[in-house]
């Protein structure tokens, strides 16, 4: 499907809605919050808000940021997954303090029974 601009009502959105999730993300820049963001809503392949805001760089004379500024996504695994074995423990399907290998059956061998610490 291929995404095309639109209003929020041809997609079936709030326009107040899409408004507020617009002026969130202004505040969030303008209030030093995040440096710079870009966002893009769209439902039902209709793009109704595609924004930037702040600049590509801290100094004083650095450009603004554009729609289609590619940003460096450092190791972000790490929180995805944190954030996927906490709904885990949350839903009782995981326990921390359980051995892996309860989970894992290959995890096994030196040093895999230690406590983390």
């Amino acid at each position: 499907m291929k995404l095309q601009p639109g209003t929020p009502e041809e997609a079936g959105m709030s326009a107040q809605r899409v408004e507020h999730v617009v002026n969130l993300a202004k505040g969030w820049v303008d209030g030093g919050v995040t440096p710079a963001l870009v966002i893009l809503v769209a439902r039902r392949g209709v793009v109704v808000a595609h924004e930037a805001f702040g600049n590509l760089t801290p100094e004083p004379d650095s450009s603004p940021l554009a729609h289609d500024t590619i940003f460096p996504l450092a190791s972000l695994a790490k929180p995805i997954t944190a954030t996927a074995t906490m709904i885990l423990v949350e839903d009782g399907l995981l326990g921390l303090n359980r051995p892996v290998s309860e989970y894992i059956p290959e995890f096994v061998g030196e040093g895999q029974n230690r406590q983390a610490s």
